[in-house]
């Protein structure tokens, strides 16, 4: 998302890119829809034209705009991989454990991995260069607020969109199986980010 004061949001799938879209409408450098942050509801945009709204690399993403800040959120991995299942596939028959293990094994290959439009690559596949702010899912509200100081713009709280009351601790829909698939697809991503399962 490319912003008036010359920043660029990089918006990572699951990682509470929608809500943080959606808060930074006023301060679009383009029509975005208030209410959700999604691009579909403008008529205008073109995908081709402007391809900060889209979930790509951030090497892409800032590829003219060196001089720009740039800052993305991420989120624990096993955490987001549950997030996006339920995405996919909960809203046409809720958890389905063969859907997981079959979306992880699928995700085994990057080519499949990084194919539009599942956006399932890893986070380093998004942030496959540096980016000058990362926000932590878990630690967002203080996160954002350090944000907003550093793009000199009002704090204002996160609008929260799509947050699902219905679905269990992510950790809840974990057996030993599952984990050790995830530990072996997302490898980097937890070394990197130091995530862990119960953290």
């Amino acid at each position: 998302m490319l912003l008036k004061n010359n920043a660029v949001f990089i918006h990572i799938p699951k990682c509470a890119g929608t809500s943080i879209t959606a808060t930074l409408a006023p301060y679009a450098a383009y029509e975005i829809h208030k209410d959700d942050g999604s691009n579909k509801a403008n008529p205008s945009w073109n995908p081709e034209q402007d391809i900060t709204l889209l979930h790509d690399k951030a090497s892409v993403i800032l590829a003219d705009k060196e001089d720009h800040f740039s800052f993305t959120c991420v989120r624990n991995i096993y955490e987001r991989w549950i997030s996006w299942t339920m995405w996919k596939h909960g809203r046409v028959g809720g958890w389905n454990r063969k859907h997981f293990m079959k979306n992880l094994e699928l995700a085994r290959n990057p080519e499949i991995r990084h194919h539009p439009p599942w956006n399932w690559g890893t986070t380093l596949y998004y942030l496959d260069r540096p980016v000058d702010f990362i926000m932590r899912y878990e630690n967002i509200d203080d996160d954002w607020e350090e944000v907003c100081g550093l793009m000199r713009i009002k704090h204002v709280p996160l609008k929260k969109k799509f947050v699902s009351k219905k679905y269990r601790d992510y950790r809840q829909y974990y057996d030993n199986e599952m984990r050790a698939l995830a530990d072996e697809v997302f490898a980097e991503d937890i070394k990197h980010f130091g995530w862990e399962f119960n953290g």
